[in-house]
């Protein structure tokens, strides 16, 4: 047979690929199609376990070493090294310097962390640092004492906490300057932190405190800026603690408190968050001590201690959430002033004196301004020249207990004011136009002259009888 013949043999047979061409060579294409696939495949999963094989490296690797500086203020020096025992620093303020965040401080005990002995006048925490009180093994003393003229300020910025704390019975002591809150975190072993009577913890801004102090006699916590939530720097057992709000916004409640005395030198408003504000005072002082008005909202102000202590006022009228009276409290402004409240609460055993006595001299003008109930479960009013007035546009019952004497009480809610118990009245009733007073069994009866009463509102009666 002829190569022409042979020719058309094999395409009949179909040894030729679909467009012509010979099948060795369509076979050759796509052995190489495969093996390109097959080197791009194997090309992505070197890369994927050599990515995998460098996270699980530095997963595994150490992280960077902290480093252990020593403080001894009596046998240190700052041209030591510092990172042995044997060869401290002198001061808390070249360790500082020297040291890395998250570095940890051991700091010996010592009464000479002075101004003069740091060269400084505050000893300033700027990086996420651990301090660590221990004792001084030659002379045995526990205690790191910063003292009266060293200001301490905790400055790190960052996320991760400056720590203080005790170690082998050592502990921290600030004796009687300020001790600053600017930014970051603190975060503390409150035995083993002791701020001296007359310190002033200055709170700027930073996370709330976690672990707090323990106070040592009388302080001051200021919050000195808005916008702050309050830590376990502000206790909720009580400590002689002088509450300030000098910064002016608001400062929120991350829990209870319970100080001795509730000031502002400032427009600023506590917002309790529905938490309680104790306010304790066993010595005659003063609780509320407000200058431009004070503003505490969403919670309750319970007034508690054993002796007399005066709320008074020298500017704006001040203005509460609901309060609970268990101890004895005197209103006692330098001028005439409102008390705004929700709900009032008497408890037995309490006293409220509204005379108002001011350097021998009675004020006339003290109102108790309510918008929620008035319940007295026991206690002494002492109404002098007082009024009660009850306001708001909530219902609200006034519940005074048996024979409440008080001198005037003035309506003026856009709601219903029920009273349920007995009232002397010795001044005036007076009703506006747009509430409603409703007696039920009892009666509420004017022992005054009465010549000023006026019922503008609606009156409903039970069986009582004003």
């Amino acid at each position: 047979m002829g190569s022409s013949d042979t020719a058309s043999e094999d395409t009949l047979s179909g040894d030729t690929s679909p467009e012509g061409t010979p099948a060795a060579t369509a076979e050759t294409t796509s052995h190489n199609r495969t093996t390109s696939t097959m080197d791009l495949s194997r090309l992505l999963r070197t890369t994927l376990f050599a990515a995998l094989g460098l996270l699980l490296v530095g997963a595994f690797m150490p992280a960077q070493a902290q480093t252990t500086f020593f403080v001894d203020a009596e046998d240190g020096s700052d041209t030591n090294s510092g990172t042995s025992a044997s060869a401290p620093f002198e001061t808390i303020t070249r360790a500082i310097n020297a040291a890395s965040a998250e570095d940890i401080m051991r700091i010996r005990g010592d009464q000479g962390y002075t101004q003069t002995h740091e060269g400084t006048g505050a000893i300033n925490v700027d990086k996420e640092l651990t301090l660590r009180a221990v004792e001084d093994p030659s002379s045995g003393e526990q205690e790191v004492l910063i003292a009266s003229n060293l200001d301490f300020t905790v400055n790190p910025g960052g996320s991760t906490p400056v720590n203080l704390e005790g170690q082998d019975g050592g502990f921290f002591t600030f004796d009687g300057d300020t001790f600053t809150i600017t930014t970051g975190a603190l975060s503390t072993t409150a035995s083993d932190v002791n701020l001296a009577s007359g310190t002033t913890v200055n709170r700027g801004g930073g996370d709330p405190v976690t672990g707090g102090f323990t106070y040592n006699g009388t302080a001051t916590l200021d919050y000195t800026s808005g916008g702050l939530t309050t830590g376990d720097e502000l206790p909720s057992s009580f400590n002689a603690i002088d509450l300030l709000n000098s910064g002016g916004g608001t400062v929120t409640f991350g829990g209870d408190g319970n100080v001795q005395e509730l000031s502002n030198t400032s427009s600023g408003t506590f917002d309790l968050d529905g938490n309680t504000l104790t306010l304790t005072n066993n010595t005659g002082g003063t609780v509320i001590q407000d200058n431009t008005g004070v503003t505490v909202q969403n919670g309750t102000v319970v007034f508690a201690g054993s002796d007399l202590h005066s709320i008074e006022e020298s500017g704006s009228s001040a203005t509460f959430p609901d309060v609970e009276f268990e101890g004895t409290v005197a209103f006692q402004d330098q001028s005439a002033q409102e008390h705004f409240f929700g709900s009032i609460t008497m408890q037995s055993g309490s006293t409220v004196d509204m005379t108002g006595e001011t350097n021998n001299s009675v004020d006339s003008d003290i109102t108790l301004d309510f918008s929620g109930d008035f319940t007295r479960n026991g206690g002494t009013f002492v109404e002098a020249n007082s009024v009660l007035n009850p306001s708001g546009s909530q219902d609200a019952t006034f519940t005074p207990g048996v024979n409440l004497t008080i001198f005037d009480l003035d309506i003026d809610k856009s709601a219903t004011l029920t009273v349920d118990d007995f009232v002397d009245l010795t001044g005036n009733l007076n009703v506006d136009g747009s509430s409603t007073l409703a007696v039920g069994d009892v009666d509420v009866r004017l022992k005054g002259t009465g010549s000023s009463s006026t019922l503008n509102g609606s009156m409903t009666a039970g069986t009582g009888a004003i």
